[in-house]
């Protein structure tokens, strides 16, 4: 059966459901450029590079895609096929690359799941630089946002970071069209119109953590409640609007208490001018010290609330102090400032300079 090309030759049930994605385009952003599809065959991206391509003459879009084989499956050498036949058709080239998860999860010290999605996303990033391209678009859907704020609270994230993954990471370059679209929906989409796609038997694997939720966690969930899906779009519509009002305030917060900096490196924050500020706000620099820092020395550790509500009691309970965090992260809270700096610590001159 021929791919269906126009949305002239869908239902109405198909074409209306396009037009719905068509706004949640425009509201973020995803008009007028060039975006590269993250596509894997699964149903979610098989849909989001149907939507799209029926779509991208409305929405002004140059399309290229990327599938990756994560060298996990014997299988993802036939869906690599069935993804080029399917681009083919819809007139999107396509890049193909292979990687070796656990080659990667072994030298990154992570999981398979992490080091998996590490890997694909430096993939992606490497072709968007290399074609010019604006945007990432991934098919992440409404089900996948309950998982990840399911996900989050479990790691114990704080507010509004549990909100879950945002439609527009502009940061990262990356969109998620179909973040309000539930996954049953995007596979009706799909029998409407005809076009198969391949289920990935991993996915039923719990040994992996988001496995286990959206096998377990998820239905529990949306058995108590069936608007669950629905409620966590409203979690992330109040999470993106705090998260707003959040950073406007931690800027006003800078200037008046300023991240300092030595050699070393070592950050530093004036007790004094901490003791001025909202505990929230506290909170909010303690992370921004502890991300700053991590960065320049090249780790990646997840900042939990835990840390941050440590070194909080610690500064105005007892007022002095050591904590020792994961890798090597130490937070000293001495007579006038809070010094947070990776251990052993190179002896260096204290030339300071201030954090804009």
């Amino acid at each position: 059966m021929p791919i269906k090309n126009t949305l002239e030759s869908l239902s109405p049930f198909s074409a209306r459901f396009c037009l719905d994605v068509e706004k949640h385009c425009r509201d973020i952003g995803l008009h007028d450029c060039h975006s590269i599809l993250a596509i894997s065959g699964g149903a979610d991206s098989t849909a989001l590079a149907m939507i799209l391509a029926l779509l991208r003459k409305r929405l002004g879009l140059t399309l290229s895609a990327v599938t990756i084989d994560h060298g996990l499956r014997e299988e993802a050498k036939e869906e690599i096929r069935g993804v080029l036949r399917l681009t083919t058709a819809l007139g999107i080239p396509t890049v193909t690359d292979s990687v070796d998860v656990r080659a990667c999860a072994r030298n990154w010290k992570m999981g398979i799941e992490e080091a998996g999605r590490k890997a694909r996303y430096k993939v992606l990033e490497r072709e968007r630089l290399r074609l010019g391209a604006d945007l990432i678009c991934t098919g992440h859907q409404a089900d996948d946002l309950a998982e990840d704020i399911l996900m989050r609270l479990l790691r114990g994230s704080g507010w509004p970071a549990l909100g879950g993954m945002k439609p527009l990471d502009a940061k990262r370059h990356l969109v998620r069209p179909l973040l309000p679209v539930p996954a049953m929906r995007l596979r009706l989409f799909l029998q409407d119109i005809g076009v198969s796609w391949f289920e990935d038997a991993s996915n039923s694997d719990e040994r992996f953590t988001r496995n286990r939720i959206r096998h377990t966690l998820l239905p529990l969930a949306t058995q108590e409640n069936p608007n669950f899906l629905s409620h966590c779009q409203t979690l992330a519509s109040l999470a993106s609007l705090d998260a707003q009002f959040f950073s406007a305030e931690l800027e006003k917060a800078l200037r008046s208490c300023p991240i300092e900096r030595e050699d070393g490196p070592v950050l530093h924050l004036k007790k004094d001018l901490l003791a001025a500020l909202h505990p929230s706000l506290r909170l909010r620099l303690y992370k921004m010290v502890l991300t700053e820092l991590m960065k320049e020395e090249g780790i990646d550790v997840f900042v939990g609330s835990t840390h941050l509500f440590a070194i909080e009691n610690c500064l105005v309970k007892r007022g002095s102090g050591v904590l020792s965090l994961p890798k090597g992260i130490e937070v000293r809270i001495a007579r006038h400032a809070i010094r947070i700096l990776r251990t052993p610590t190179p002896h260096t001159s204290s030339t300071k300079k201030v954090i804009s």
